[in-house]
């Protein structure tokens, strides 16, 4: 018997089928790194260096990923055309979608592998290599090998500053076309984005390359003059990305402290110091101030505090996800971070003083007359002729109120976008969500109960009643928006709504599959025999008051003489034990250990949510509104390149920039000027002693010239005395001659006398 012909299985991996494909002669030969065996394949078949492996790849790919550099110049010498092949998986055979690896060519291939010589190389034999963007799935953003798309942007986002260097400094060849001459210009451009929008700054952020960022401004400035026409004029760390978000917007976004400060602090400057105090000058534009472009419009460029009050969100695509969709909670705590620099914490603190606190009051005092006015309205007794004209006269004011609130509402949306409304986060999106509702469930109510009146048709009053029903339940939930703009309430709203959406959601989840559960059984057990649907949801009432306040079902009599009695009880034991003991202890433990957390950081969190007020109360007012409102705590500036005679008072006043003064405190100002007391102590003492050591030397010069002025005197002495010694010898021989001649004179006296 024959045996049958082993098959085998087919392979739907790719980068199985790679392997399987890299048996052939062209793949071995190139990975092996034989230079002869590669040309002499292609010289034989020259379609070789179009075949493409599963995964788009090229043999000239393959040559520079293996690092066989030797293979990889080889072809690109003998066919200059091969080094334009990119990854592309639709060349394959068959064709199949582009691929994770698509638009990469040997020039990315080469920067990843940090061969700077093999850079130069290749750009000098074809510099249309930068034309190339990596776009496949293994490049997209939130994947750690996110580097930007275009060569010049990996080269910045893998932190090599000589690759940028000869890149930005590229000499071209003379194109013939023109647009095509453009293009390649624009690709070694420092203001090049990628499909994504994001600049070299925004990969710096992604990648926290504080050097490689101070690096790309410091080119941006050196080669301003040779920005493309089509390239935006606004200044490249203002340069938003698709999704608008500016590089210090993204650094917001993305959680990244000290990213964050560092963008910061390159545009901060210092104004006085006085001792331990440094009062510095921070811009607004992009952090607190929305970008105005060179037209005078506000672009939807989101600032970095719009960002920050974003929560748990997912703002940009370049955050990475976890298994389960989720952002990592380290973001979370950046964000959080962030908002307690000093700088920004000043800055919060001033605006709510001067702008946020004072809109606060007043729209709590305007909320509060609109729910007490209309609560008044709705229990006043509607009797008699003065009682109708008060209830009346309180109608039409709650009906103003409401109109002018809608009319607030929607023009935010007009003036920011009905995506800009539905995206706002924190306080903000709690004002958003309970206001605009309870505006128009008011007002369709309002519609509906003049028309009953009009018409006399009754069918109308239930739904009229649904609608204020509705509209007072939201309205007064819209008091927990100005509970968290209260330091002491703050908190424990937050705390509320974490809760609600993190514990009860999950509770909630896993009780009501044990509440339909237990619910059906006991209706198949007692509840069949009525034959009403009834008959479930009273048992489902029971159980949940069983659950909650912990009252036995009204139904038990009834239960006495059936059949499956005993079912019933055990059925209701079994409840007991799983819910009121099990999951309700549960929840209390989840609730217990959400009140630790939110606890831990109520400050950090309670300035989120004021600046999500603030957020909110600026999306009512149009931006000349609040240009005059940052006078009260910041300082104007003029824009850049206009000068008022050139613009009217609108122009100037939409286009004006503020800085904001904070003041830092220096903690070790005390012990740093202690050791710079010490340390000149020290010079002196050092100073001292090199005089003590002078003067000793000078003491002991002068001991010695002393010593040989003592020793001349002594010579002077001496041969003083050694003359008045010689003078007394000759007058005691004159004195001794002149006794001889006197006794010689005596004695010739006596002898003529005698």
């Amino acid at each position: 018997m024959p045996s049958k012909k082993f098959k085998s299985p087919k392979i739907l991996d790719a980068g199985a089928a790679q392997h399987k494909e890299h048996e052939k002669p062209i793949w071995k030969a190139v990975k092996a790194g034989n230079v002869d065996e590669v040309l002499r394949l292609c010289d034989e078949d020259i379609g070789v260096l179009n075949k493409r492996d599963p995964e788009g790849a090229a043999p000239i790919h393959i040559a520079f990923l293996y690092q066989k550099n030797e293979v990889g110049k080889a072809l690109v010498t003998r066919y200059p055309e091969c080094a334009l092949h990119q990854y592309d998986r639709r060349l394959c055979n068959p064709p199949a979608a582009p691929g994770p690896y698509a638009g990469e060519n040997i020039l990315h291939i080469a920067i990843v592998h940090r061969d700077f010589e093999l850079v130069e190389w290749l750009l000098d034999r074809e510099p249309r290599l930068l034309e190339a963007e990596a776009i496949g799935s293994f490049f997209e953003p939130g994947q750690g090998t996110y580097f930007g798309g275009y060569p010049l942007l990996f080269a910045v986002a893998s932190n090599q500053f000589d690759v940028v260097e000869v890149i930005l400094n590229l000499k071209l060849p003379p194109i013939a076309d023109d647009e095509k001459a453009e293009r390649l210009e624009r690709m070694k451009s420092i203001w090049l984005a990628d499909k994504y929008g994001n600049t070299a700054l925004h990969l710096c952020v992604v990648h926290e390359l504080e050097e490689m960022y101070q690096f790309c401004l410091q080119k941006a400035e050196e080669k301003v003059h040779q920005r493309a026409a089509c390239e935006s004029k606004q200044p490249l760390k203002d340069q938003p990305n698709a999704e608008q978000l500016t590089p210090l917007a993204l650094a917001a976004a993305m959680g990244k402290t000290s990213m964050f400060n560092f963008i910061l602090e390159q545009s901060i400057y210092p104004a006085w110091v006085y001792g331990p105090v440094t009062a510095k000058m921070m811009p607004l534009v992009g952090l607190e101030q929305p970008i105005v472009n060179d037209d005078g419009k506000v672009t939807d460029a989101k600032t970095a505090l719009e960002c920050l009050i974003s929560g748990h969100s997912r703002v940009t695509k370049c955050l990475p996800l976890d298994s389960h969709g989720q952002i990592d909670a380290d973001v979370y705590a950046g964000r959080l971070e962030i908002v307690m620099l000093e700088q920004v914490k000043q800055l919060i603190d001033k605006k709510w003083q001067f702008f946020g606190r004072p809109e606060f009051r007043r729209k709590l005092r305007n909320f509060l007359v609109l729910q007490i006015t209309w609560t008044v309205a709705s229990v006043i007794p509607n009797e008699g002729q003065v009682g109708k004209i008060i209830s009346i006269a309180l109608e039409v004011v709650v009906g103003l109120l409401v109109l002018w609130k809608l009319k607030s509402e929607i023009q935010e949306i007009l003036v920011k976008g009905i995506e800009y409304f539905a995206e706002l986060r924190r306080a903000s999106a709690f004002d958003n969500a309970c206001s605009l509702p309870f505006n128009l469930l008011y007002v369709t109510g309002f519609i509906l109960r003049r028309l009953s009146e009009l018409t006399e048709f009754e069918g109308l009053i239930p739904w009229e009643d649904a609608c204020f029903g509705c509209a007072a339940l939201v309205g007064w939930m819209t008091m927990f928006f100005f509970l968290l703009g209260m330091r002491t309430t703050g908190p424990f709203v937050i705390m509320i709504r974490e809760m609600i959406s993190n514990d009860m959601y999950r509770f909630g989840t896993v009780y009501i599959s044990v509440l339909m559960g237990f619910t059906m059984s006991m209706y198949m057990v007692l509840g069949r025999e009525y034959n009403d649907i009834r008959a479930f949801f009273m048992h489902m009432d029971e159980f949940i008051l069983l659950g909650t306040a912990g009252e036995l079902p009204a139904s038990m009599d009834d239960w006495q003489g059936k059949t499956n009695e005993w079912y019933a009880h055990a059925l209701l034991i079994a409840y007991i034990l799983f819910v009121v003991v099990l999951l309700l202890n549960l929840l209390i433990a989840m609730m217990g250990s959400t009140y630790s957390k939110v606890d831990e950081a109520s400050t950090k969190r309670w300035y989120v949510e004021i600046v999500g007020i603030m957020v909110s109360f600026e999306g009512e007012r149009k931006h000349k509104e609040m240009q005059i409102q940052r006078n009260q705590y910041a300082k104007d500036r003029p824009p850049e390149g206009l000068t008022r005679e050139e613009c009217t008072e609108d122009q100037w006043l939409q286009r004006l920039q503020f800085e904001y003064e904070f003041k830092v405190m220096d903690k070790d100002w005390q012990m740093k000027h202690s050791e710079t007391q010490q340390k000149r102590r020290q010079k002196r003492e050092e100073s001292n002693s090199t005089s003590h050591v002078k003067g000793a030397n000078l003491k002991r010069r002068a001991n010695r010239g002393a010593r040989a002025d003592s020793a001349l005197l002594d010579e002077d002495t001496k041969d003083i005395e050694e003359q008045e010694r010689r003078q007394r010898e000759r007058l005691q021989v004159s004195q001794a001659d002149q006794r001889e001649y006197v006794a010689q004179s005596m004695a010739m006296l006596n002898r003529i006398q005698r």
